[in-house]
């Protein structure tokens, strides 16, 4: 375990490289990904986090990126369809989690002569694009409650109106084009 004490007396611990090793190839990157993207702002100061970002850069360049990397590119079939399999599940619970993958992902599909495999790449990168669609429209759904607001209050023209709404319509038949 490695252990950082951070000048707010906090103790923030992270795993060893050498457990990291053992893990499934996709895992590390999934997991480097996670404290960077929600975690680290919560570890102390800029001159903490630098430090635990360095750690992290290195799990990454030694261990996570080498790891995947191969076993995408690996002569055992069964080996990158297990890979697959498991993004394809990640991707279906938490979109989010695989986004740490996807650049991997798009360069195996390129490559990747089996159809099995080759789909669950995919589905994967399919499943990260729905979800990243349904953020951006509840985010449109936001903005039109307020623009709805906004036009009650007359404080938007109409047509001003129109256009989001139009946008905002669009957005939502290609949500209901990708759920068919």
């Amino acid at each position: 375990m490695k252990v950082f004490r951070l000048s707010n007396g906090q103790i923030v611990q992270i795993i060893d490289k050498e457990k990291i090793q053992k893990w499934d190839p996709e895992t590390p990157v999934m997991f480097v990904n996670y404290i960077l993207e929600k975690k680290m702002e919560t570890y102390g100061s800029s001159k903490d986090q630098a430090e635990i970002r360095a750690y992290l850069n290195e799990i990454l360049e030694d261990i996570a990126i080498p790891k995947l990397t191969s076993a995408l590119k690996s002569p055992d079939a069964t080996t990158r369809l297990s890979i697959t399999k498991n993004l394809v599940d990640i991707s279906k619970k938490k979109p989010e989690m695989v986004k740490g993958v996807l650049a991997f992902l798009q360069e195996a599909e390129k490559v990747e002569k089996g159809a099995e495999i080759k789909a669950n790449i995919s589905q994967v990168l399919k499943n990260y694009d729905k979800a990243q669609k349904r953020k951006q429209y509840e985010a449109k759904r936001k903005k039109m409650k307020e623009l709805d607001d906004k036009l009650k209050a007359g404080k938007i023209s109409a047509d001003e109106y129109v256009k989001e709404r139009k946008e905002f319509l669009v957005l939502g038949a290609e949500m209901g084009a990708e759920e068919e």
